[in-house]
């Protein structure tokens, strides 16, 4: 803590425009999501006429998993609408735009995920 009380200031919170480029890279990742689940759902329903095929449960790790990364990015995009993105879900500390434009669905900071699983 400063002499004045309060927490230093080593986050800066989100200025409107990078809510915007944000906004558009999970967007894009929602995309790119979509797209490979549907290309997985496509290999997992054809892969028993084929016999060199990726074993069923293979693909449906795959599929879960990228079903699981969906979700995530939309709890981000849900979270933006609701004015809650870009804080820590467990401090409320303001997540930087660097942490959120290399990892837009991050929902907490660096220090938090190290110590509680989010």
């Amino acid at each position: 803590m400063s002499q004045t009380g309060t927490l230093p200031a080593t986050r800066s919170a989100l200025v409107p425009m990078d809510r915007y480029r944000l906004r558009d890279r999970l967007q894009d990742l929602w995309r790119a999501k979509v797209e490979h689940i549907t290309s997985l759902a496509v290999e997992y329903h054809t892969a028993d006429a084929d016999e060199d095929s990726i074993d069923h449960t293979v693909i449906g790790s795959r599929l879960a998993g990228a079903r699981h990364e969906l979700i995530e990015i939309e709890g981000a995009m849900r979270r933006m609408d609701e004015g809650r993105y870009g804080r820590c879900e467990i401090c409320s500390q303001p997540l930087s735009y660097d942490e959120l434009i290399r990892q837009p669905q991050r929902r907490g900071c660096a220090d938090c995920a190290e110590s509680s699983p989010m």
